[in-house]
């Protein structure tokens, strides 16, 4: 796309550009007199998205357009600062994905595939956790050990202790499912973080799927964990909504999931991913600790 493009989009828009540019790798902007507006390209699936969204009158659109373009859609949104504390906007977006998860839920009775792919999760997580294992043997026994390869073996702990916690919820996860056959599905954001938040809606359903709608919820946790914000008064009431265990033991268990699997055991050994392991082991001992009710 090409600046001529960017402002024949936003005349079909009835705006009128003033300066345009690209805003990163999928998107493009242009700005008016008074404010800047985000041009992204949707596909089929993203339309498709965006039309249920707009038929149960689910509360996300603002100053918003979808235009057609030489065979092609874009969305275009107002970009917004997103200024001011974090930690306001965490009880505005969770209100507002169980605003979508409730116009698009429905149940699901567990089928003989829902076990498999559980059984699928199990497998990676194992692999995972073999290879982290056998790179902190490698450490153990190399000769050459600096500073960094100490703090690898003194968080390693908070690795062996979350991989007991997840055997534990394993086995209850299959208890669970045979008391629970029927779950809520419902369409999932996939990416529900602050930057995703302007003014009072949620934007970019590009990657929208219908699934478990705890998965949503653990996404929500995970992207925006660095907030320092009482998480269990903001999660807790949200699954107690469900009156099922499966909801907190599958919470609890795809956030371990996806903590671990963040770790990249290609690299881990490097000293330059030392912050990043440092960054995901404080997160899990957090997690634990603040949701050490959910066994």
């Amino acid at each position: 796309m090409d600046n001529h493009d960017i402002i024949q989009i936003a005349k079909l828009a009835n705006l009128t550009p003033v300066k345009v540019g690209k805003f990163s790798n999928k998107a493009y902007y242009f700005t008016t007199a008074n404010h800047k507006f985000i041009i992204k390209e949707m596909d089929q699936k993203a339309i498709d998205i965006y039309q249920i969204l707009k038929y149960v009158n689910a509360n996300i659109f603002y100053e918003n357009h979808i235009i057609k373009y030489l065979d092609k859609t874009y969305y275009i949104y107002l970009f917004l600062d997103n200024k001011g504390e974090e930690k306001t906007k965490i009880p505005h977006i969770k209100e507002e994905l169980k605003q979508v998860h409730s116009l698009t839920r429905f149940d699901v009775s567990l089928k003989k595939k829902e076990y498999q792919n559980l059984t699928n999760l199990y497998k990676i997580l194992d692999s995972r956790f073999s290879l982290i294992e056998m790179n902190m043997r490698i450490l153990e026994t190399s000769s050459l050990k600096g500073d960094y390869t100490w703090v690898y073996l003194s968080k390693y702990n908070i690795i062996l202790e979350a991989k007991k916690i997840m055997e534990k919820l394993q086995n209850k996860l299959h208890k669970d499912i045979e008391a629970s056959t029927d779950l809520t599905y419902a369409l999932n954001h996939s990416n529900p973080s602050v930057s995703h938040f302007k003014d009072k809606y949620i934007i970019n359903y590009n990657n929208a799927y219908f699934g478990f709608v705890v998965s949503d919820i653990a996404k929500f946790y995970v992207e925006n964990d660095h907030i320092e914000i009482n998480w269990y008064e903001i999660i807790n009431p949200w699954l107690n909504e469900y009156k099922k265990d499966i909801y907190k033991t599958y919470f609890k268990f795809l956030v371990l999931y996806i903590y671990i699997l963040n770790i990249n055991t290609e690299t881990m050994l490097n000293y330059e991913s030392l912050n990043k392991y440092i960054q995901i082991t404080n997160k899990i001992s957090n997690f634990c600790t603040v949701f050490k009710n959910y066994k």
